[in-house]
């Protein structure tokens, strides 16, 4: 991709759309849209072959929300990021589909989940540590967060719509094993 937003950010400038001197801004702003895009047509592609549209956009709709509140594991590849967050939305999509749990199960690991997750989050990265203010203010919104996702749960259990309840649970369980996965790398990081 980044080959790609340079030959786009080349050829912007030579149409004078751009100036020389703004090259690796737009060049990475260029880049970052082209990733994204990519991304969103990859999702769309697997819920529409799934038919799974309204429980993909309730995966990346719960996901996106603890992301940015909780931090994580992140790869160290654009290639390997897009990969396995494929491989994890089909993988979500696929259990919803077809694991049967009960209500209270679902309700148990979806609300410990969920506990857990506040207890254990946000965890910076290498590349983009927290300040404590930073940490704080993380920690106020992921709680919220997790109040709205555990209330969305509920919600869904009295209609009941089981397979979104199901994506709801799978998506607190992902979020705790990214929290987890991030607090060791974070560890390993620093022990060299």
């Amino acid at each position: 991709m980044e080959r790609i937003a340079e030959a786009i950010a080349i050829t912007l400038i030579k149409n004078k759309i751009f100036e020389e001197k703004s090259k690796a801004f737009y060049q990475y702003g260029l880049q970052l849209g082209l990733e994204l895009g990519l991304n969103i047509l990859i999702s769309i592609v697997i819920a529409v072959v799934l038919k799974m549209e309204v429980e993909t956009i309730v995966f990346l709709t719960l996901f996106q929300l603890f992301r940015s509140y909780a931090g994580g594991f992140h790869l160290n590849s654009y290639l390997a990021c897009t990969f396995f967050s494929s491989l994890t939305l089909i993988s979500v999509l696929y259990l919803a589909k077809i694991m049967n749990c009960d209500y209270w199960v679902m309700g148990i690991i979806t609300y410990v989940s969920n506990i857990l997750i506040v207890i254990c989050g946000p965890v910076g990265d290498i590349n983009t540590p927290l300040s404590m203010s930073k940490k704080k203010e993380c920690k106020r919104k992921l709680l919220l967060t997790c109040l709205f996702v555990l209330l969305l749960f509920m919600l869904l259990l009295i209609r009941p719509y089981v397979i979104p309840s199901k994506i709801i649970m799978l998506t607190s369980v992902l979020m705790l094993i990214v929290l987890l996965l991030g607090k060791i790398k974070l560890f390993l990081s620093d022990r060299k």
